[in-house]
């Protein structure tokens, strides 16, 4: 939804996009249209080949395969760029917040053995210390996430949430790799980046172009690609 914010906007002045405004909310149940219209501010999807690339990148990296989690999932350009060696040896466990999207998400993967889950990462039971690989678009901006455990992220911005979390169910030795804010490097909290240095070590990070998300989602945010290992 982030690419096309116009479809929620029923005072616009554009009346083509006014109808497609009164066809959606007429078409979604209440809750789901209020979950879509929460996920216009995150709802950035990634170019496939810019996925197909970080999987590149990954088996460089030695990755072949293990229990993977996508936390932030959308409708799963990630599994859709997956290498097929690599899928047939993975358990995958993706996420999603919206609920439209989650359900096509289901649609398109739920029958080949993904574990799809439609909710927030904050709710989701997941052991800690067994993944092998997290990989996700995570959303990004200056709020925070409702997390009542006394964790050292527990406060920090919802992309530096993401990560702590992620470390937290990630196996020693495991992959972090999120397209994130620039503002995760460039972050001015000592103590998120000392929690982050604790737990990992930074194996690469790339400054994005600005633009690079442009064509498919309507943004001209400068994003980050960060790899971590635990």
């Amino acid at each position: 939804w982030g690419g096309i914010p116009a479809s929620f906007n029923l005072d616009g002045t554009d009346a083509a996009w006014k109808q497609r405004a009164r066809q959606l909310s007429e078409l979604l149940q209440p809750a789901e249209y209020e979950s879509a219209r929460a996920s216009v501010n995150n709802s950035h999807y990634t170019e496939p080949f810019i996925v197909r690339w970080i999987w590149a990148a990954l088996r460089r990296l030695g990755f072949e395969g293990g229990r993977i989690l996508d936390p932030s999932r959308g409708i799963g350009h990630f599994l859709g760029c997956m290498p097929a060696d690599i899928a047939q040896r993975s358990r995958v466990t993706a996420i999603e917040l919206d609920r439209i999207s989650g359900r096509i998400l289901r649609s398109l993967y739920g029958a080949c053995g993904v574990d799809v889950r439609i909710g927030g990462f904050e709710a989701a039971t997941l052991a800690e210390g067994t993944y092998d690989l997290i990989l996700s678009n995570v959303p990004f901006g200056r709020y925070g996430v409702l997390d009542n455990r006394n964790r050292p992220y527990s406060r920090a911005s919802i992309h530096n949430w993401f990560v702590g979390r992620a470390l937290d169910v990630l196996r020693p030795g495991g992959l972090v790799c999120f397209i994130t804010s620039t503002y995760f490097l460039d972050e001015s909290d000592a103590g998120m980046r000392a929690h982050v240095a604790s737990e990992a070590n930074l194996v690469a990070a790339f400054r994005l172009p600005s633009g690079t998300f442009e064509r498919i989602a309507s943004t001209s945010v400068q994003a980050d690609l960060v790899v971590l290992r635990k």
